[in-house]
């Protein structure tokens, strides 16, 4: 016999629950009945009672008596017993009344569908109709099925079908009246009838249903898993604990830890080495971390599990996953966190007189190391080192590109493709990933600059993400594998070194390491070679998900036409992970928007205004805002003001703690929201035109990623002139102006402010016109300057004033407000 639970199952019994007193005895008692069941238990049911009257509203069905008032219905045959609902008599009566007719086949896989009758399938469906799938109605079928559905009408039933919208049923009542009585007819009427109430999937297996490749369940040797449906393990005692809490659970997790069919096979599979999974965005591979963490916990009960995360929030999601599915005596064994805290643990043992160097704070100064980069490049509080880098600076910004940014980048290539002995080879490496060109001697200088920030960060006691990395890895030897297998999330964006740590902290063993990532979503300038590391996956050993259930069909759309008509050449270099077109979700949401607003002052307060409107007054519903163009300092800082006081993404944050969020681009992955906002994203933000054109595509990622956070509701908006990452892909998206859905738009918020507002540096504050040469070189107005202009301004604008002759005149000027108002009056100047 084998056993299969609904998910509408697990809803009732956590509904159940809640009641109390009797009702609550009852649901504890349908939870020991899957325990039995999952710990092989040839008879499940001795002892239970089967109600008296007999059940005849589903084929089948058989109801038993449970504690008190409460009951528990089942589909049973010979070979499959499903799991329908459990509840009181009276819900149960009236869940019984609703699905009046249900009838269960499979097809030739396995995988478990539901039909009713016609008539009764039309009249649930127009009664549980949600918000309406957009446009004509028979789009959302799949096209090769949809044809054979409409085989033999006439051209004018056919336009009726293909003109029925959402909103209007009559003409599939009247067409139904008018079509000859048969299976056609009734296929007509219950695959409309599907799609009127946004279930793709059933419409699409009322047509295979028609076509005759369904069939009784008795007649499939195997059920399988679905999003619907969900076979319960035999013989897996571990499995009852889990399945026990997603019935217990109230919390928003518990949706992310129901396990799609190829999920769980992923989680549970045995691996004879290094493993990797390659997923789509919104395929559940944080869900499949965490259900395999546990599985391995279980697997390998003497030895501890270890998960990794680059980004800290997602590590404390992860932890909170783990502990939601597992209980908190799961965390005695699987161990949460980002790498950072592995590599200072690990200087921790072999320095521990420099513990405090390693953090992304000073422990001298409450200063945060983008301040730090800052005030090291430009030159400032007496410290010259990165002058030397000068002549990279300036042929960089006359092509165009934000130095700064550019060479801090560089750095971090640098530290994640070699360890610090062997930086040499970083003068004629292949730079993979980096697109611009480096003469040998301009490298040079880069290493040079290299080695006086890390002087730098050690002075002033701190250091950045990818310099603990690069410590860590001095004692690369010395590291002993603490864990019996260790799970890398994200692992797109790890680098070289980070991932030869990784290696380490297993033995070479069956499942020792399992990586997760997706090429679409790598943001980070790193350079990757899983090989390089150590760390040798197999063909055989490879695993892809590539279907979005997280995301609406809506937004999944949107999110992948806006990749592929900006996609570029960097995201395809990517030797160990590849771009996987994504199924789409069989679920519809709303039209994803897009929206004009004034100002991005404006475009933070109309978030805040419309977010009630969406949600309309539920609890828990959570919610990002993300900010282009700001980094996460920025957004933390802005977040911080009192007149905002918004949570950002953050480690000390805890994800339950709120309901809306504000986020840069990037802190945003491996989360899920049912409601993300996408603010500032206007021409010269996304992308970055300040950045190589051959490596804006992780500006797309990021954009990609962060749209594909959104389960239900997506809003882009901008100000200015919109981003051209929206030009060609506006017909996924309702366009319009803020004030088309709040009427009277709020008042404005605070104006979040920049790096350079942030500091106390004066020079920073003086406007440009006051600035000398060097000074305002780093500005953004000098991007873009011809070389010989800032060969002449680097000459002449030197902060000293000097004039020559009888008539004084100036030949070296203070600041370059005065030798603009020269060159004005004297073009020989």
């Amino acid at each position: 016999m084998q056993y299969v639970k609904t998910r509408d199952f697990v809803d009732s019994v956590r509904h159940l629950k809640k009641k109390g007193g009797s009702f609550t005895t009852a649901a504890n008692k349908v939870n020991a009945l899957i325990g039995e069941i999952s710990n092989g238990a040839d008879d499940p049911f001795n002892g239970w009672n089967v109600t008296r009257n007999n059940e005849n509203r589903i084929p089948k069905c058989v109801k038993y008596k449970i504690t008190g008032f409460s009951r528990l219905v089942t589909v049973q045959t010979d070979k499959n017993c499903i799991f329908l609902y459990a509840g009181s008599h009276e819900d149960v009566d009236k869940w019984l009344d609703k699905n009046e007719g249900t009838h269960f086949k499979a097809d030739a896989n396995g995988y478990v569908t539901v039909s009713r009758s016609a008539l009764r399938e039309m009249a649930v469906r127009v009664q549980t109709a949600g918000h309406g799938l957009s446009g004509p109605l028979f789009t959302h079928l799949d096209p090769e099925l949809y044809q054979h559905l409409v085989e033999g009408l006439r051209k004018i039933e056919r336009r009726v079908l293909e003109e029925l919208h959402a909103d209007d049923h009559e003409p599939l009542v009247e067409l139904y009246d008018d079509l000859e009585p048969g299976d056609q007819r009734d296929a007509i009427l219950s695959v409309f009838s599907c799609l009127l109430s946004e279930d793709l999937t059933g419409a699409n297996d009322r047509i295979r249903d028609f076509r005759g490749e369904l069939v009784e369940l008795d007649e499939v040797e195997t059920l399988i898993s679905s999003d619907r449906f969900s076979v319960i393990r035999r013989n897996a005692p571990d499995y009852t604990a889990h399945v026990q809490r997603l019935m217990n659970s109230e919390s928003y997790k518990t949706w992310m830890l129901f396990m799609h069919p190829e999920q769980e096979r992923v989680a549970v599979e045995r691996f004879e080495g290094p493993a990797k999974l390659l997923g789509v965005s919104g395929s559940g591979k944080t869900c499949v971390v965490v259900r395999r963490a546990l599985e391995l916990a279980a697997r390998y009960p003497e030895e501890r599990i270890l998960v990794l995360t680059l980004n800290p929030p997602l590590a404390s999601l992860i932890r909170d996953l783990v502990m939601e599915a597992g209980g908190k005596e799961a965390l005695d064994r699987i161990r949460v966190d980002p790498l950072f805290s592995i590599c200072q643990e690990i200087l921790q043992g072999h320095e521990p007189e420099n513990h405090r160097h390693y953090d992304e704070v000073t422990w001298k100064a409450d200063e945060h190391v983008d301040e730090i980069w800052r005030e090291y490049y430009r030159c400032e509080v007496n410290n010259e080192d990165a002058a030397s880098m000068l002549p990279v600076h300036d042929s960089l910004i006359s092509r165009g590109i934000e130095a700064e940014k550019y060479l801090r980048q560089e750095f971090d290539w640098i530290r994640s493709a070699f360890p610090l002995d062997r930086r040499q080879e970083y003068l004629t490496a292949e730079r993979r990933g980096r697109t611009h060109p480096l003469s040998k001697r301009f490298r040079e200088l880069v290493l040079e600059g290299l080695e006086g920030w890390e002087r730098k960060l050690w002075a002033v006691g701190v250091t950045d993400y990818i310099g603990i990395v690069t410590a860590a890895y001095r004692y690369i030897d010395q590291i002993k594998p603490e864990y019996r297998c260790v799970i890398v999330d994200e692992c797109q964006d790890f680098g070289t070194t980070e991932l030869s740590i990784v290696r380490r902290l297993a033995a070479e063993a069956e499942d020792d390491i399992f990586l997760c990532g997706d090429a679409a979503q790598q943001v980070s300038s790193k350079f990757q070679s899983v090989q390089a590391a150590g760390i040798t996956t197999h063909a055989s050993r490879n695993r892809q998900l590539k279907l979005n259930y997280r995301n609406s069909r809506d937004i999944l759309r949107a999110a992948f036409e806006m990749l592929c008509e900006n996609l570029q050449e960097g995201f395809l270099d990517n030797t160990d992970f590849e771009v996987l077109d994504p199924a789409y979700a069989d679920f519809p949401g709303p039209t994803p928007l897009i929206l004009e607003a004034d100002s991005i002052e404006q475009e933070i307060a109309n978030a805040l205004a419309y977010i009630p409107e969406l949600h309309e007054g539920a609890a828990g519903r959570k919610t990002l805002i993300a900010i282009a163009g700001l980094s996460n300092f920025e957004i933390g800082r802005y977040g911080q003001r009192p007149d905002v006081n918004l949570p950002f993404l953050r480690p000390d944050v805890p994800f339950a703690g709120a309901d809306i969020y504000l986020s840069d681009l990037e802190q945003s992955k491996g989360f899920e929201f049912d409601t993300v906002f996408i603010l500032n994203c206007r021409e010269g933000i996304l992308p970055d035109p300040r950045i190589p054109d051959d490596e804006q595509y992780r500006d797309l990622a990021r954009f990609y990623v962060t749209m594909t956070r959104a389960k239900k509701n997506l809003i882009v908006s901008w100000s200015g002139k919109a981003s051209p990452y929206l030009e060609n892909v506006k017909q996924h998206f309702l366009p319009g102006h803020w004030t088309e859905f709040l009427g009277e738009e709020p008042q404005p918020m605070p104006r979040p402010e920049r790096l350079s507002q942030l500091r106390t540096q004066q020079e920073e504050r003086r406007p440009p016109s006051l600035q000398n040469a060097r000074q305002f070189l780093y500005h953004q107005h000098a991007i873009g300057f011809p070389m010989p202009v800032i060969e002449q301004l680097r000459k002449y604008v030197t902060g000293q004033g000097r004039t020559q002759g009888a008539r004084k005149e100036r030949v070296a000027w203070s600041d370059v407000g005065t030798a603009y108002k020269d060159l004005l009056r004297q073009p020989s100047a």
